[in-house]
């Protein structure tokens, strides 16, 4: 898995021209694909805390089009869109910055009655785990950071 990490984050980096957007989200959606069928363990920290219940509990890392998403029992599906996602790679990972907004049916992540100020979403894929993290500001004031990570067993 090093290998093939390495290997895609050397090609991310040396990708040049119109096709470069492209091609990094092909390689990041096949590098995804390594991860599949692999069990791992699932951790949630949201606000710095751990949230027991949605943690040490078992997940895969998942593709679906130009969704990623990390499959385990929790209560909102923790997912991010690869497609108008930035991507960079450094030696030992991948971080995808997508485009979403935050916006959710009935609301969005600060819920239907606060006001979403800000939002990023980011995806990190290292050699055995992938993590999700969200960093959003409600009603101007209050910050959240969801960092949910599926830790490769295998």
């Amino acid at each position: 898995m090093k290998k093939v990490l390495l290997g895609l984050a050397l090609g991310l980096s040396s990708m040049v021209g119109a096709n470069e957007t492209a091609t990094q989200k092909n390689d990041v959606a096949e590098l995804i694909k390594t991860f599949e069928g692999k069990k791992g363990t699932l951790t949630t920290v949201f606000n710095k805390e751990v949230r027991e219940y949605e943690s040490n509990i078992p997940c895969e890392v998942k593709i679906e089009g130009s969704k990623v998403y990390l499959d385990a029992r929790t209560y909102f599906q923790n997912l991010i869109y690869i497609d108008d996602a930035a991507v960079q790679s450094t030696k030992d990972t991948i971080v995808v910055t997508s485009s979403e907004d935050g916006k959710r049916p009935g609301g969005s992540v600060c819920g239907d009655t606060s006001v979403l100020s800000s939002y990023k979403k980011t995806m990190e894929i290292s050699n055995d785990s992938v993590t999700i993290t969200e960093k959003f500001r409600c009603n101007l004031v209050s910050s959240y950071k969801q960092v949910v990570t599926c830790k490769i067993n295998e």
